[in-house]
């Protein structure tokens, strides 16, 4: 083979090996490129995964259930006033918030007034997550009250509010308020602390999640809710109104009923 042979071959091997490596390097850039648009939608595809995710639980936020207050007094309610009533006031209540403390004394107020023409019905909403012994003194009022002397403990359960609310354990104080309203001290220890109670003050509290409220006190008139009036003044002008209201009205299926095994005290 001569020198010019040889020359011819060698420059033929050097321009296959370029075209291969050419080719190899397209290849190359394609998977590359692929791998780009691969990741790439990828990425997409989360971000419009993550998108629609918010966008649906803000849609899902937005939706607010409400509960309507039953219209029927419960015969496991503490009620006092008229049974029979056309007008019924329900307090959500917590016996450790300072603002149901200082309603206390309006709602016996309004009650001493308007006793024969308006139903008072007490719920419980213990806060515990502010209130440590929020629901401690629910069971308190409630033990009282299988004594007969559930608004009277209530009276004191407000009134001593700053004296229990921070004690590590207040069935010492609840049992000593029992002792002064004359209480057998043996039997309001037991319902304290019994499951029956327990259950009876859960119930208020789940009642009241199911309403959606959010804090104490939350007032209902005739199962609609109303503002934290101002005061007696301002509960007594709501009052007033709801009176003048229904005895311009017809009796009507829409008015609030009673059960007749209610608690009234």
């Amino acid at each position: 083979m001569t020198d010019e042979n040889i020359l011819q071959n060698d420059k033929e091997r050097r321009e296959e090996k370029k075209a291969q490596q050419a080719a190899n390097d397209r290849a190359m850039a394609r998977n590359a490129g692929m791998k780009s648009v691969m990741k790439y939608v990828g990425v997409l595809i989360i971000i419009v995964a993550i998108i629609g995710g918010i966008v649906w639980a803000s849609k899902g936020s937005s939706v607010k259930v409400e509960t309507p207050l039953p219209s029927v007094v419960n015969a496991s309610d503490w009620t006092e006033g008229n049974p029979d009533a056309k007008v019924v006031l329900v307090e959500y209540s917590d016996f450790q918030c300072p603002t149901c403390a200082r309603f206390g004394p309006v709602v016996n107020r309004i009650m001493e007034e308007y006793g024969d023409q308006v139903l008072f019905v007490y719920r419980y909403f213990p806060l515990q997550n502010i209130h440590q012994n929020a629901f401690d003194s629910a069971h308190a009022a409630e033990a009282a009250g299988k004594q007969g002397a559930f608004f009277q403990m209530a009276n004191v359960l407000f009134a001593k509010q700053s004296e229990w609310g921070t004690l590590p354990n207040p069935k010492e104080a609840f049992t000593s308020y029992a002792q002064s309203l004359g209480l057998n001290t043996d039997q309001f220890i037991a319902d304290y602390t019994s499951p029956e109670t327990a259950a009876r003050v859960n119930a208020d509290h789940r009642s009241a999640i199911a309403a959606n409220l959010s804090g104490t006190p939350s007032f209902f008139l005739n199962g609609t809710a109303i503002p934290i009036p101002s005061g007696y003044d301002g509960m007594k002008k709501v009052i007033e109104a709801a009176l003048a209201k229904v005895s311009q009205s017809p009796a009507s299926e829409d008015t609030p009923s009673t059960s007749s095994g209610s608690t009234t005290e």
